[in-house]
């Protein structure tokens, strides 16, 4: 048996990935919510960190990036959305996952406009 048969032979003898692996790989990055100021507006307003979960349906203050893909997620003045909020924990959760422009690191805490 050549060299290449026993590399071919141990590639196909490897173990299939894990359907979890997969899942992760399968999520898009959620749809913008809506704009309702502008970044400068909202970058210099009056803002407090809160839950994540208490953050669904107010204005970010800052801008919130998922690493991958390392684009922001959502920027100051833009209404954050539950999608968002999930997908935001998906990444802090995931091994090589960083979230940056958060309260907190693990995505858990969000800054936002106050009332």
């Amino acid at each position: 048996m050549s060299c290449t048969e026993r590399f071919i032979d141990a590639v196909h003898a490897l173990p299939s990935p894990r359907p979890a692996a997969h899942a992760a790989l399968l999520v898009s990055p959620p749809t913008p919510g809506p704009s309702q100021l502008t970044v400068r507006e909202a970058y210099f307003a009056k803002s407090r960190a809160v839950d994540a979960a208490e953050a669904v349906g107010r204005l970010s203050a800052s801008a919130v990036t998922a690493c991958p893909p390392g684009v922001p997620v959502v920027l100051p003045g833009e209404v954050i959305t539950a999608q968002t909020v999930a997908f935001l924990a998906l990444v802090a959760a995931s091994p090589s996952g960083r979230v940056l422009g958060a309260a907190a690191a693990d995505a858990t805490m969000l800054r936002v406009l106050d009332e």
